[in-house]
């Protein structure tokens, strides 16, 4: 667990990506919006500009979707500052490496149970043949 200095260095860093978290999912939304109110006013669309569109729409939509995501992940390592309980593996409860804490703020799991994790909720590589 990071000691007393360095878990206020990174809880305003964590504050920090939160603010520029924020800041990504409401520029993504205005976008997307801003986005939708011009295809509406657009002449007809020939298919390969609708195919473009609907691309450019499903991309817009993941982007949002990971920054949402991303600033989720920010409010839950506050949240674990707040109860005392940053610093520590969600899966195991041991500490997690100070320099992993600073590299990623956010984390939630040691190296060991991060690996683990990745394996077994990505499962195997398949083939695409």
């Amino acid at each position: 667990m990071p000691n007393k200095v360095d878990l206020e260095a990174l809880r305003l860093e964590l504050e920090r990506q939160l603010a520029q978290a924020r800041n990504r999912v409401q520029e993504d939304r205005a976008l997307a919006a801003s986005e939708r109110e011009h295809n509406e006013f657009r002449e007809v669309m020939d298919q390969g500009d609708e195919a473009v569109a609907i691309e450019q729409a499903a991309s817009d939509a993941a982007l949002l979707d990971r920054h949402v995501q991303d600033e989720r992940s920010l409010q839950a390592a506050l949240l674990r500052v707040a109860d005392n309980s940053y610093g520590r593996c969600v899966d195991c409860d041991e500490d997690i490496d100070p320099a992993r804490l600073r590299i990623y703020p956010a984390c939630k799991r040691c190296q060991a149970c991060q690996t683990i994790h990745e394996r077994t909720r990505v499962g195997p590589a398949r083939s695409s043949l």
